[in-house]
């Protein structure tokens, strides 16, 4: 049934596609490709509005996604739930999950739950603290 779902919610709703790319994170520059691609997992992805983004495994589970000048402009903290399967975007003193407000309703906190679970293979779900704009992300994702 969950395989059906994701089948019909790639029909009705435009996916986000991620490309592999070559780009160095911050602080790799040691590293080869392979060992990047292994612990950074560096794809890249346009918006609605055709823009290219970079996202990323900054540190363990924190993604960060970054515009075409590298500056970063959206992060997600993935934490593991209770039941260990699942991760959600949880923040205790900061945000658990943040868009720069000059790129948001683009499809980037969206972007971000799509790697999480395409890429990572991490099925994320609600956080049980949501603000608002959250939980209106939520109700239009879990539809």
């Amino acid at each position: 049934m969950k395989i059906i779902k994701n089948i019909l919610k790639n029909i009705l709703f435009e996916v986000i596609s991620f490309k592999k790319v070559d780009i160095k994170p911050f602080g790799t520059n040691s590293m080869s490709n392979e060992e990047i691609e292994i612990t950074h997992k560096p794809r890249s992805f346009r918006d609605k509005n055709g823009n290219i983004y970079y996202i990323y495994v900054d540190y363990g589970t924190t993604i960060g996604v970054y515009n075409e000048n590298m500056d970063q402009i959206a992060y997600m903290n993935l934490t593991k739930n209770k039941d260990q399967k699942t991760y959600s975007a949880k923040g205790v003193i900061s945000y658990g999950i943040y868009v720069d407000e000059n790129y948001r309703r683009n499809g980037i906190a969206t972007a971000m739950h799509d790697y999480a679970n395409l890429v990572l293979g991490y099925n994320t779900t609600p956080s049980d603290m949501l603000l608002p704009d959250a939980q209106a992300f939520w109700k239009s994702r879990l539809k």
